[in-house]
């Protein structure tokens, strides 16, 4: 479930940036994006390290810049990727985001 929420959080990311992506960037960040999504590990855990992969389509973090303009948006993109960092760290200690 977390996996999928952290997917949902990027995916909203995608959209807010969408109009400001250069074309280049948003067709790469959509074909990450969708081969991610198809991408299958097994029945039980299917999206394990879904959001680790998804990392590789950096440049909606780049249109992050161009879209937020308040501090306090500012500040709560920062805790959520202050949090994102912290439970992918997890993962990698308990060697739990590896399928």
């Amino acid at each position: 479930m977390v996996d999928l929420v952290v997917a949902g959080l990027f995916v909203g990311f995608l959209v807010a940036v969408w109009p400001v992506l250069r074309p280049s960037y948003r067709l790469y960040c959509l074909v990450i994006v969708m081969a991610n999504f198809s991408y299958h590990t097994g029945p039980f855990y299917p999206y394990i390290a879904l959001p680790r992969h998804l990392l590789v389509a950096f440049p909606v973090f780049i249109g992050l810049g161009a879209v937020v303009r308040k501090s306090w948006q500012w500040l709560i993109i920062w805790s959520l990727e202050l949090l994102g960092f912290l439970f992918l760290a997890m993962l990698y200690v308990i060697e739990g985001g590896t399928p």
